[in-house]
C-alpha cells in the first residue's frame, strides 16, 4: 500500500487542511491545493522515497528567509543594470561580456563588472546607497551566484576579485566622507519612565485577552531579548516550547532556551555555538499583576484546552469566555510586527526590536560584563552587544560634565525659552556670540 502526503514546510500557512494521516509517529498535514511537492511512503516502511522539488525545497528553505528575499532583490538589481549596460555598449560599443548567460561568468568576468556596478549604481530616486547597503547588495550578488550558478566564490577572501573590493571599499570611503548613510534609523530604547506609563494607563496588563497577550510580547522581548518579529512568531507552546517553568530553591521560574535564531541556525557550522538561555524569576519584590512566571501562567490557562495549535501567540477571542481568551488560531507576522508600535504614543522609531536594545541597554547599565549580557541576548560578538547599547540622558549630561570638569553633585538650572531666542547677550554671560532658537540648555553651577 503506498500513501501520497503533500511535504508542507514550517513556514508553509494554508487554512485548507482537511485531516491528519499518522503513521509510526510521523505527523503528516495533507492540504487540499498544495500538491507540488509530495513523497511516496509505503505503510510500515522506516524510510521513504523524496522527490528532487522536495529535497531542493528544503535546502532552499535552510536560507533564512529574510536572507533570500535580500539575495533576489540584489540580484535583480544587478541584472536591471546588466540590462542597462547592455543597452548601453549595444549603443556606444564595448566589451561583450555582458551577452553571456550567468551561468558562463567566470570570477575575472564578474569582478570587471561589479568594479563598475558598486560605483554607479544608485536608488531608484538617484540618491546613493548607505556603505552597509551597498556592501549588503555585493554580498547578495555572490550568494546568488554561488546558490544558483554554484559558483564556490569568496568576494571578500578570493584574490580574483581584489579589484572589485577596491572599488567597493573605495566608494564605502567616499559615501562615509560625505555623511551617506551616517544618520541610520534604529529602534530605540524604552526608558523606565515610558514604561511606568504604559502599566500605568492600562496598556500593560492583563485585564483583556489583548492586553495581556500584548504585555507577554513585551515582557518576554525585554527579559529574554528576542529578536523583532521572528522569533516572537517562532515561538512555541508546550512540551517543545523553548519556555519552560521550574523551581528552584522553592522559586518558581520561566526559563528561555532558543532553538534557532539569526545567528544560530542548528545547521553544521552552529554545532559548537551554545543555544542563548535566559531565567527569569517569580521575584516577590515584583508585584503580581507584573510578574512574568505569574502572567506567562495566566495565559497558560487562558489558552483553549485541547488546542492543537502550538505557536505561541494565539489570535484574542472578540468575545471572551470566562476559561478560554483565545482562538485556536495563531495570530500573523504582521500582526506581532506593529504590538509595540501600537503601544507607545511617545514620538520616535519604536519597534518590536526596541525590547531587545532596551534589554541591552538595562544590562549595560546594571553593570553586568559584556560577556553576561552576550549569553543573556545571543550575540557572537562584543562589537555587536555595543551596537546596542543607547546612553540615556542622564549617562550623556554626566559625560558633558564630566569634560567639562563639573562635579556629579552640580545643581542644574534651565535657561527661559526668552533667553535661548535672545542674540543679545552681555560680556559676562558664558554663551556670548552664539545664536540660539527654540531650545532649552541645562546650566550646571557650584560654588568654589
Amino acid at each position: 500500500m503506498s500513501i501520497v502526503f503533500s511535504f508542507i514546510t514550517h513556514d508553509f500557512f494554508s487554512p485548507g487542511i482537511e485531516f491528519e494521516a499518522i503513521v509510526n509517529d510521523f505527523i503528516f498535514f495533507v492540504s487540499t491545493g498544495f500538491t507540488s511537492n509530495f513523497f511516496t511512503m509505503n505503510a510500515g516502511d522506516r524510510f521513504f522515497d523524496v522527490a528532487e522539488n522536495v529535497r531542493l525545497k528544503m535546502i532552499e528553505d535552510a536560507t533564512p528567509i529574510n536572507t533570500r528575499k535580500r539575495n533576489n532583490w540584489s540580484f535583480k538589481l544587478f541584472q536591471q543594470w546588466i540590462e542597462w549596460k547592455k543597452a548601453k555598449w549595444a549603443k556606444d560599443g564595448g566589451f561583450l561580456m555582458v551577452l553571456k548567460e550567468f551561468e558562463e561568468y567566470d570570477a575575472s568576468d564578474l569582478n570587471f563588472l561589479l568594479q563598475d556596478f558598486v560605483i554607479s549604481v544608485r536608488k531608484e530616486d538617484r540618491s546613493e546607497y548607505p556603505p552597509s547597503s551597498l556592501r549588503s547588495i555585493t554580498a547578495g550578488i555572490l550568494s546568488t551566484f554561488r546558490d544558483k550558478y554554484h559558483k564556490q566564490w569568496d568576494f571578500f577572501k578570493d584574490a580574483q576579485f581584489q579589484s572589485a573590493r577596491r572599488a567597493l571599499d573605495a566608494k564605502m570611503r567616499e559615501l562615509t566622507r560625505r555623511g551617506v548613510g551616517l544618520n541610520r534609523r534604529k529602534a530605540q530604547v524604552i526608558t523606565q519612565e515610558m514604561e511606568e506609563e504604559l502599566w500605568n494607563h492600562g496598556d500593560l496588563g492583563s485585564d483583556d485577552p489583548q492586553t495581556l497577550l500584548n504585555t507577554l510580547l513585551y515582557l518576554l522581548g525585554i527579559h529574554f531579548a528576542l529578536r523583532s518579529r521572528e522569533e516572537h512568531r517562532h515561538l512555541r507552546f508546550g512540551s517543545d516550547s523553548q519556555l519552560q517553568l521550574g523551581m528552584k530553591d522553592n522559586i518558581e521560574y520561566l526559563q528561555y532556551r532558543e532553538d534557532c535564531s539569526k545567528t544560530r541556525h542548528g545547521g553544521l557550522k552552529d554545532r559548537f555555538i551554545p543555544p542563548k538561555e535566559g531565567i527569569v524569576f517569580a521575584d516577590a519584590n515584583v508585584p503580581e499583576e507584573r510578574n512574568l512566571v505569574c502572567l506567562y501562567k495566566k495565559y497558560a490557562s487562558l489558552r483553549p484546552k485541547y488546542g492543537k495549535c502550538n505557536a505561541f501567540y494565539l489570535k484574542p477571542l472578540k468575545n471572551k469566555k470566562a476559561d478560554i481568551w483565545y482562538a485556536d488560531q495563531p495570530i500573523g507576522i504582521n500582526t506581532i510586527s506593529k504590538i509595540v508600535k501600537g503601544m507607545i504614543k511617545e514620538e520616535g522609531h519604536f519597534t518590536n526590536h526596541s525590547l531587545r536594545r532596551t534589554a541591552v541597554s538595562r544590562l549595560n547599565g546594571g553593570g553586568f560584563s559584556i560577556e553576561a549580557v552576550k549569553k543573556r541576548t545571543g550575540h557572537r560578538t562584543s562589537e555587536g552587544v555595543m551596537a546596542y547599547d543607547q546612553r540615556n540622558d542622564k549617562d550623556l549630561r554626566k559625560e558633558s560634565n564630566a569634560l567639562y570638569g563639573i562635579p556629579e553633585n552640580a545643581k542644574v538650572a534651565t535657561y527661559s525659552s526668552d533667553f535661548c531666542n535672545s542674540t543679545e547677550m552681555n560680556a559676562d554671560n558664558p554663551l556670548r556670540g552664539a545664536f540660539l532658537q527654540n531650545c532649552t540648555i541645562n546650566v550646571n553651577y557650584y560654588s568654589k
